[in-house]
């Protein structure tokens, strides 16, 4: 995607976004990268994907895997379901992952 709906480059709409977000929210698009907190955390991490997400990319989420520290980290992923519909395409089993990573979290 070069062009968004208004016309302009890419590049520009982000560059303009982010000067704008920094100057009236304090903060910019590089502060939103969560790669730079995972890589300091301490805790278990357990990051949920869908091949299918437009919106957080299964690149997206490999990255931000890849950069939590070794140690207790689980990556979750499933196929066809949309952004945030794991839980309701995959319940059970969503459960049952997530039940499984909180208890060996507290037995640690």
């Amino acid at each position: 995607m070069s062009q968004m709906d208004f016309g302009l480059p890419v590049d520009l709409m982000l560059t303009l976004g982010g000067w704008f977000t920094r100057l009236r929210l304090g903060f910019g698009y590089d502060d939103m990268d969560v790669r730079k907190y995972v890589a300091k955390t301490e805790l278990p991490v357990l990051l949920i994907m869908t091949q299918a997400d437009e919106l957080t990319t299964p690149d997206t989420v490999m990255a931000v895997y890849n950069a939590i520290p070794e140690g207790e980290k689980e990556l979750y992923a499933v196929d066809k379901s949309e952004h945030a519909e794991v839980y309701f395409d995959h319940s059970e089993e969503y459960e049952r992952v997530v039940m499984r990573f909180v208890r060996r979290a507290i037995e640690k």
